[in-house]
């Protein structure tokens, strides 16, 4: 004798689960207020100079992580002289 057993999970989104995620391409959008005052806008545009900094950087951590290291110790002595 067998036996089948089913159960169906429900999910319920609460504040702390629930994620909602707007893109565009505009430089910069413009939002209605209602909706402005409930979300958090980030701004995730890359200049091409950025891009290439980041990619140099992957580079530079893969190919030579003494050099990276000496990078972020002297970013964290730049930083803390300011």
């Amino acid at each position: 004798m067998s036996h089948s057993h089913t159960s169906q999970a429900t999910h319920t989104p609460t504040l702390n689960t629930l994620r909602f995620y707007i893109t565009t391409k505009l430089r910069n959008p413009h939002y209605l207020p209602e909706v402005s005052v409930k979300v958090t806008l980030l701004n995730f545009m890359i200049t091409p100079a950025g891009l290439s900094d980041q990619m140099l950087g992957v580079a530079v951590a893969t190919e030579r992580p003494d050099l990276e290291e000496q990078k972020a110790s002297l970013v964290g002595v730049t930083s803390s002289d300011a």
